[in-house]
């Protein structure tokens, strides 16, 4: 497992993930995926290097939780690519 801190946290939550802060929340816009006839896809994306991981959000998940920013800030300390 593992536990990783963001090298800009200022919380001192020594025992939560720091993506629990909101000042450690990577503020990145949100862009969207037109598609004909249907209705437009929210994402926000993080560029690195392959391999990139794409979260998919399922029951009562979303691309602004926890989960979705622990993995963000997860790919990001290792440089790779993200969508979510």
């Amino acid at each position: 497992m593992y536990i990783w801190f963001s090298k800009n946290c200022i919380c001192k939550l020594w025992f939560m993930f720091c993506v629990l802060c909101l000042a450690c929340r990577q503020k990145t816009s949100v862009s969207f995926l037109s598609r004909p006839d249907l209705p437009k896809l929210a994402y926000k994306r993080l560029k690195g290097k392959s391999p990139g991981v794409i979260f998919i959000p399922g029951y009562i998940s979303n691309m602004n939780g926890t989960k979705a920013l622990a993995i963000e800030e997860f790919c990001k300390s290792l440089g790779h690519a993200y969508i979510r």
